[in-house]
């Protein structure tokens, strides 16, 4: 037997009118599931919800596979303070069969009334008719998930400050200038220098460096599209090429593009670990 939440919602409204004296104690599972519905219902109160109702006097039709924007007021109290709502389907007077609300963050207009447009799509392959002055909607308060303090002033904040942290845990990068003539106090400044952008330097085979430190102008004003021609890859090679390519788009080197602008993959024969070596030709 399968029941329906309307039917729990009617089940919990006659047990909280019932007396409390002649209430028989609920298993557990009612017990659950009551407290489910409180609490449901208890944040659905806390959200401020209201309803949007049909604006004019005339019905309203949605085409068949059609989605149609219908202008609606909103019967609300205590969203004077709220910028933004969110408008969703009517649980409390559902729209005719077929009918579907697209949910979605709106502004609340401060004016009255306050008219809010509310977007219906008819999934059904006849037109339906909503009658005027019918709810078409629920709108209820949003929730913030980040706090208002929360700027973007922070977020640059703690961005520096987890560089900071990173970069002091990086190691300390040594060089060999072997017997070059360079003073001592310049090998000490160029050491520093380069200690303080080690992103720059490859660690391992599929590490690149990378860094913010040098900015090139590159312009953009022709924007021929070029084409190079494919080069073909020797069939004992093409098991090494797969490999090689699946590395470099794990590590983030390289990905995948369509763009008239982009650059095949050179195969060339040389002397590695893994058999062949891939340059990419950017």
């Amino acid at each position: 037997m399968l029941i329906g939440t309307n039917t729990l919602d009617v089940l919990f409204d006659i047990y909280s009118e019932a007396d409390i004296t002649n209430r028989q104690p609920l298993p557990h599972g009612y017990k659950v599931v009551f407290k489910v519905i409180e609490l449901r219902r208890k944040q659905a109160s806390n959200n401020h919800q209201g309803v949007v109702k049909m604006q004019g006097k005339m019905p309203q039709v949605i085409p068949a596979r059609e989605t149609v924007v219908v202008e609606g007021v909103a019967l609300v109290s205590g969203f004077q303070d709220e910028k933004s709502i969110v408008v969703e389907y009517p649980s409390s007077s559902p729209l005719p069969g077929g009918l579907l609300v697209k949910a979605g963050l709106v502004d609340f207009p401060q004016l009255r009334p306050h008219k809010l447009p509310v977007v219906i799509s008819n999934e059904s392959d006849h037109d339906i008719v909503i009658p005027a002055k019918r709810i078409i909607a629920e709108i209820c308060a949003h929730q913030t998930i980040l706090l208002k303090k929360h700027s973007v002033t922070d977020q640059s904040q703690n961005s520096q400050n987890s560089s900071e942290t990173q970069s002091s845990q990086e190691p300390t990068l040594n060089f060999n200038f072997g017997d070059s003539p360079v003073p001592l106090e310049w090998k000490q400044r160029i050491t520093q220098q380069l200690n303080n952008m080690p992103e720059v330097f490859a660690h391992h085979d599929l590490d690149f460096g990378r860094t913010d430190q040098v900015r090139h102008h590159i312009k953009l004003s022709d924007e021929t599209p070029f084409k190079l021609r494919a080069r073909p890859i020797h069939p004992q090679d093409i098991e090494a090429v797969r490999r090689h390519i699946k590395e470099l788009l794990d590590a983030g080197v390289i990905r995948e593009s369509e763009s008239p602008f982009a650059s095949p993959i050179v195969s060339e024969k040389r002397m590695a670990k893994s058999g062949c070596a891939s340059i990419i030709d950017v």
